[in-house]
């Protein structure tokens, strides 16, 4: 007999014993990176089932699938792996990780956020004291990144065999590690005072000795506030990613994190012409940075790689899980490849693991089903008001903080087979019937709870206006929801 079973995500899972007529009975998977709809290709997975244990279960062992080489599509505008399917970017950022813990908790970390439906993070090569580590870079437990203090020139190999590790751990769980070659909030200065041609030999050290590791994303910057005014610091940065490109020709992603508040990779002519990838930086409104670079010619693909860290206050506004899903889902509606959750653990101060459960990371799980249901990567943002044409309110754009904005986000693919709307406040929305291929199901989804409500004029005729509404509360007592309409 087969059994069909929905995994989520977990690295030892145990399935009750209900699933099998008796022990030893095969499993049938139904999961790829964060949907539970695709079947999952037979060589992704490793299972090992073993007979029934005393409890009455069985344990079955599951090896995440290696994810090869991350390339930008054809198109430019998300990325792909091997085999050109989509990969849809969800990242966090424990930026402090590599100074700050140990390899065991590394383990306890990434298990935890792969079940989470996490699939990338961000980690600072060399981390200081806003990270976690110490004034010289150093780890909590004395391992410093240079046999002489602040010379880029003497890598200590004992620092980057636990980077190994840290890389080697994320891998195990499927998970892309955004290497940040140049950190510049507590080393913003360094790479400038070593020099360009020490520069450009860090990059290099660093470009081979991991040039091997398939889930690498290189990454410079992190609060890089002077980028504008300093061509110093420019060059310098210029400089690593030369030397890395110099020594690593396997991986083709580049990003800059350039300054807040509100900036982008590309706003940058020099990073812009090195990067292959848009990281977009935002505490204002998501939706309008990434549609902004959604529109740039040629075509790169963006993410929103910061915004809102979880029950931290930028600007007077705490990150709330409601703000949150503003953020990340704005972000997907205006085109992005991927979203990205933070919270204030970046240094991994005490009670960093009691928060890794906290309520916004356990609801991306949510958006990532939502998106990776669909063919997401075909979706365009709605700025014409072509399917949604009321009801969308007013499109914020400058220095507006997302608790001042109500803007609905519509998303479409353009052969009228889907349209997806998030709106953050109860409304009337009138749609265009007409711009679907065929009869259209209409059904609302909890993004705090992942469930689905069908609405009462499902299915709908792909003709004429509907006026769609919901005044109900979601999951969390709160106002959003997001429309999925589908032929």
């Amino acid at each position: 007999m087969e059994s069909e079973v929905v995994i989520t995500g977990s690295k030892y899972i145990e399935l009750e014993q209900n699933h099998y007529n008796e022990a030893g009975d095969d499993v049938t998977l139904k999961y790829r990176h964060g949907s539970t709809e695709a079947n999952c290709l037979a060589d992704f997975w490793k299972i090992y089932s073993e007979p029934f244990n005393s409890l009455g279960y069985v344990q079955v062992r599951i090896d995440y699938p290696g994810l090869g080489l991350l390339e930008v599509s054809t198109n430019g505008r998300y990325l792909q792996d091997q085999s050109e399917t989509p990969f849809l970017l969800i990242s966090d950022s424990p930026q402090g990780m590599l100074v700050a813990i140990s390899t065991t908790d590394m383990d306890t970390y990434f298990s935890a956020r792969a079940a989470q439906g996490f699939n990338a993070t961000q980690v600072h090569v060399i981390a200081g004291p806003a990270f976690g580590g110490g004034a010289n870079y150093e780890t909590y437990d004395d391992i410093h990144p240079f046999t002489v203090n602040g010379d880029i020139s003497t890598p200590n190999n004992t620092y980057f065999n636990r980077l190994d590790t840290l890389v080697s751990i994320a891998e195990s769980y499927g998970i892309v590690v955004f290497l940040n070659a140049t950190e510049h909030v507590d080393a913003g200065d360094l790479w400038e005072t070593n020099g360009n041609t020490k520069c450009y030999n860090w990059g290099a050290y660093l470009g081979n000795r991991y040039k091997d590791c398939t889930n690498i994303v290189w990454m410079i910057g992190n609060d890089f506030q002077d980028w504008s005014t300093d061509a110093g610091k420019v060059a310098a940065d210029i400089n690593v990613i030369n030397g890395i490109q110099s020594a690593d020709a396997n991986h083709t992603l580049y990003t800059a994190w350039l300054d807040y508040y509100h900036s982008a990779s590309r706003d940058s002519s020099d990073f812009n012409a090195e990067c292959t990838l848009d990281f977009g930086y935002t505490y204002y409104i998501a939706y309008d940075k990434i549609a902004d670079e959604y529109a740039l010619d040629p075509a790169k693909p963006v993410f929103l790689g910061e915004t809102y860290y979880e029950d931290y206050s930028v600007l007077g506004l705490i990150g709330t899980p409601f703000i949150i899903r503003k953020e990340n889902y704005g972000a997907m509606l205006a085109g992005a490849c991927g979203i990205t959750y933070g919270n204030d653990n970046w240094d991994f101060h005490t009670g960093w693991d009691d928060d890794i459960t906290m309520t916004g990371a356990t609801q991306i799980i949510h958006l990532k089903n939502l998106f990776a249901a669909y063919d997401w990567w075909l979706l365009e943002p709605d700025t014409a008001h072509a399917v949604l044409t009321s009801g969308y309110a007013t499109w914020a754009t400058g220095e507006v903080q997302p608790d001042d904005n109500d803007f609905a986000y519509c998303a479409w693919i353009d052969d009228g087979s889907l349209a997806i709307i998030y709106m953050s406040t109860n409304r009337t929305m009138s749609v265009d019937m007409s711009k679907f291929s065929g009869t259209v199901t209409c059904r609302w989804y909890d993004p705090t709870s992942g469930q689905y409500e069908t609405d009462a004029a499902s299915p709908h005729a792909n003709s004429g206006s509907h006026d769609f509404s919901h005044a109900g509360a979601n999951d969390a007592s709160e106002t959003d929801w997001v429309l999925v309409l589908s032929v």
